[in-house]
Formats: C-alpha cells, structure tokens, sequence
C-alpha cells in the first residue's frame, strides 16, 4: 500500500526540524558552555572516611559469604578478587577474613582515607523469607 504525499512530507519535514534543533543545540553549546570539564577540587585537608565499600567471600574459614559457582566462572570474579588484592587461593587457605585484612591495611597506608564501612549485600530470598541461594549471585551477611 502506497502512503499518501503528506506522510512523506511530514517525515521529511520531522528530520529537517530534528536537524535543525541538533545544530542549534550544538552551537549554543559552542558558544556559552566554559570548558569540557572543570578541574578537580582539592582533596580536604583532613582524612576521610569511604561510607560505600563493598567486600565479597567464598564461605571460606565459616564467613557465611556466597557467590555463586556461575559468577565464580565468569571473569568478572578474577578482576573483583584482584580488587580486593586477593587471590582464590589466599581465600581457601586463610578464610574470607582475609580480604577484610587486605583492606584494612591499604587504610593504614593511605595518605587520605582513614576507614571504610564495609556492606553487606543481601541475597534472593524465598517465599518464606528464606535464603535461596540457586537465585543469588552474591550474598555478604551482616556479620
């Protein structure tokens, strides 16, 4: 079925406005906006704390932590171990409290934040308020 002349002219007209408001929008943009970014603020002069730190385990030496066996696979869970500055390895050998170890001692040695809280994240819970650990990808309890 053929559309009729004023569809096409209507589309036509559609893009051409569209067009036209990209370029005014990119030249006002051009004209009044100061810069890409604006240089960083100063740190302050005191240390601080880091309110939002997030800490992962295996179950080892009893910490109740889960990840799951399909994130463990994924390579996601090497680069997150590598942030804790852990290896699976250390976990299976020393227990999960060693990724808390790790990183109370890059809070000693910083020159600007001075603690970290640590959260826990929930897991998938059942009808029953239960932990369903087959439709969690990682669980970090509040012990």
């Amino acid at each position: 079925m053929k559309k009729p002349h004023w569809f096409k002219r209507l589309l036509i007209g559609l893009a051409l406005v569209t067009v036209a408001t990209s370029v005014i929008v990119l030249l006002l943009r051009e004209m009044f906006f100061t810069g890409t970014i604006l240089p960083p603020s100063p740190l302050p002069s005191g240390k601080i704390v880091d309110m939002h730190v997030h800490i992962a385990g295996i179950g080892a030496g009893g910490s109740g932590c889960f990840v799951s066996p399909a994130l463990q696979e994924n390579f996601r869970f090497a680069q997150y171990l590598a942030g804790f500055g852990v290896t699976r390895s250390e976990l299976q050998q020393h227990g999960d409290d060693i990724a808390v170890d790790k990183i109370a001692e890059r809070l000693r040695n910083s020159t600007h934040v001075q603690g970290a809280v640590l959260l826990a994240l929930d897991g998938a819970v059942d009808e029953r308020g239960e932990l369903d650990l087959p439709r969690t990808e990682v669980y970090i309890p509040n012990t």
